[in-house]
């Protein structure tokens, strides 16, 4: 399933039309790929919502799991554009993607998955068949915020779940860590240059200076960025896992994570990380004007 391109959109700004000239139909989709979306509550007829509507055209063909127990018939519009510009019929670059686990924000980070406790110990987060995570949300858990990203990194380090999470709308310097202060995810902005950036000190491990974020999309809010380059990241996990050849290290060319998935070295979080920050421009010239100047 490819979706169709406009004569200029984000599509072709990003690169992803040459692609699929030069690949057709051998272009990756996702296909295969599962993902979780992690939204933050918003409020509907008085109750917190944060589920996608499965009903959207947008999701036709989709299995959409509500992991966090959202509540029957009410839908977040937020999550909805999210999960088209990740993994949308009409509006992802990977439409392939057809299996879906959605959380809010406060189960995943609690005992959803990280199971954060505040202090050392505890159980460890828990393990997922999903191999890539998006965050269009940012977030604060005054005491906790470093047990969280050391939680969010060691679940990439150790499943290779590849987290993608959205900084602040608007410039200047990052005063939230979460989740876009980890290490190991990657931290998407805006190319017009409106998106917190730079790191936030919490500690002798998570200090200030650090550059975020990593990439940037032409998109007018970060919550739409993440999602795109979230979809960019399913893609290539699908091509490093379809295309063994591509990982021939002598020693070890895969490893097999928590949750009985064979991951192979092409399709691991630094490589993916690495494959997407060499192949960003420096400059833009977007077709929607919001160009990376410097």
């Amino acid at each position: 399933m490819l979706p169709a391109v406009a004569a200029a959109d984000y599509r072709a700004d990003i690169g992803y039309t040459k692609l699929r000239q030069q690949l057709g139909l051998a272009t990756p989709d996702g296909t295969g790929i599962r993902v979780t979306q992690v939204e933050g509550s918003t409020q509907v007829n008085g109750q917190e919502v944060w589920f996608p509507d499965p009903a959207n055209a947008e999701f036709v063909g989709k299995t959409i799991s509500n992991a966090s127990g959202a509540p029957a018939g009410l839908y977040s519009s937020h999550a909805t554009s999210v999960g088209g510009s990740f993994y949308g019929n009409m509006s992802s670059i990977a439409p392939g993607v057809s299996n879906i686990a959605a959380f809010s924000a406060n189960d995943w980070i609690g005992g959803g998955a990280l199971l954060t406790i505040l202090g050392n110990g505890g159980s460890r987060p828990l393990s997922s068949t999903s191999r890539v995570a998006n965050h269009s949300y940012v977030g604060s858990a005054p005491g906790a915020e470093s047990y969280v990203l050391r939680r969010v990194d060691w679940l990439v380090e150790t499943d290779e779940y590849l987290q993608v999470v959205g900084l602040g709308n608007g410039a200047g310097t990052s005063s939230v860590a979460m989740l876009g202060s980890a290490y190991n995810v990657i931290a998407t902005g805006r190319t017009d240059g409106q998106t917190q950036v730079g790191s936030v000190a919490l500690d002798e491990t998570y200090t200030a200076g650090r550059t975020r974020p990593d990439l940037v999309d032409p998109s007018d809010y970060t919550s739409t960025a993440a999602p795109r380059i979230a979809s960019a990241v399913a893609m290539l996990v699908q091509a490093g896992h379809d295309n063994p050849t591509w990982s021939s290290d002598p020693v070890s060319v895969s490893v097999t994570n928590r949750a009985g998935i064979l991951v192979r070295n092409a399709e691991r979080s630094e490589v993916i990380k690495a494959a997407l920050m060499a192949g960003a421009d420096r400059v833009t010239h977007d077709s929607t004007s919001i160009d990376l100047l410097n």
